[in-house]
């Protein structure tokens, strides 16, 4: 009788200490900071705003007004990508859609097209820069020192053409993540900020999506009620709203809450654009 009532407290005392166990890490599990979802305050995303979307990279003045793209965006890969990175360019550019409510399509004719896509070597990039701006010697002092970059035309305070150039020599992680980088630079937040632990300006190289953070900022800058040509002091005052409200929205009702109205009432399948053109052979 002793012996039974023995080896069932000792395998009561094995289940309780396994339940308290498992307890503990589902509590970690759930409460745990994830690094490409770790939501900053709203004073922390208003002034990494002002700082990305009028900053200039090259350390020329700021900007004084807004300056977006409208219309639609095709992008021509002057470069061939492998199947893998052409997913994952897809995959950009539908997440760049659903929070700006602009059209991306990749295609495979240089006409129409306003955005170029290169993977070249560093000994091309100064070139391709460039014969980019019409000119017969570029400035290389900065893009001999990057690993990726972009360049963006600018009429009335409205991007009309971009240029995406990325390293051929990267690893392949590095060139997805450099996708990403510029594409999302080049449509708005121009300037690399290290103000937000998770940003993709913070730790590009091992980003292969868009934090909270980006995308509330890339989300804000495309809202209705900014336009290109608002004056900074205005637009400050109107994306502090829309920060507001697009943040509560977040917390209350998740990531889904940054779909911009637009790209809603395209109802664009999940299943992607039926005009990305088919990966080259």
């Amino acid at each position: 009788m002793k012996i039974g009532s023995d080896w069932r407290n000792r395998l009561w005392a094995c289940a309780m200490v396994t339940l308290a166990a498992t307890g503990t890490l589902i509590w970690w599990w759930r409460d745990r900071p994830m690094p490409l979802d770790h939501l900053a305050d709203v004073a922390a995303i208003v002034e990494k705003f002002e700082k990305t979307v009028f900053g200039n990279e090259l350390g020329k003045n700021d900007s004084t007004h807004l300056v977006l793209w409208r219309g639609k965006l095709n992008i021509f890969l002057a470069t061939a990508l492998p199947n893998d990175l052409y997913a994952a360019l897809g995959s950009h550019t539908r997440s760049l859609e659903y929070l700006t409510g602009l059209e991306i399509a990749v295609v495979n004719t240089r006409a129409p097209t306003n955005i170029e896509l290169y993977i070249a070597s560093k000994t091309q990039y100064s070139q391709i820069a460039a014969d980019f701006v019409s000119k017969k010697k570029y400035d290389s002092n900065w893009t001999s020192k990057t690993a990726c970059y972009a360049i963006g035309s600018i009429k009335k305070w409205r991007y009309w053409r971009g240029l995406i150039v990325v390293g051929a020599d990267l690893p392949s992680l590095r060139i997805h993540s450099c996708l990403l980088e510029e594409l999302y630079q080049l449509i708005g937040p121009t300037k690399n900020v290290r103000s937000l632990r998770y940003s993709i300006s913070y730790s590009p190289d091992n980003l292969t999506e868009l934090s909270l953070n980006d995308k509330l900022i890339l989300r804000t800058l495309y809202d209705d009620r900014l336009y290109p040509g608002m004056p900074r002091a205005e637009a400050m005052v109107m994306a502090r709203k829309v920060i507001n409200e697009l943040h509560a929205a977040v917390r209350a009702r998740g990531p889904n809450a940054l779909v911009h109205p637009r790209h809603a009432a395209r109802q664009v399948p999940q299943s992607g654009r039926m005009d990305l053109a088919p990966p080259p052979p």
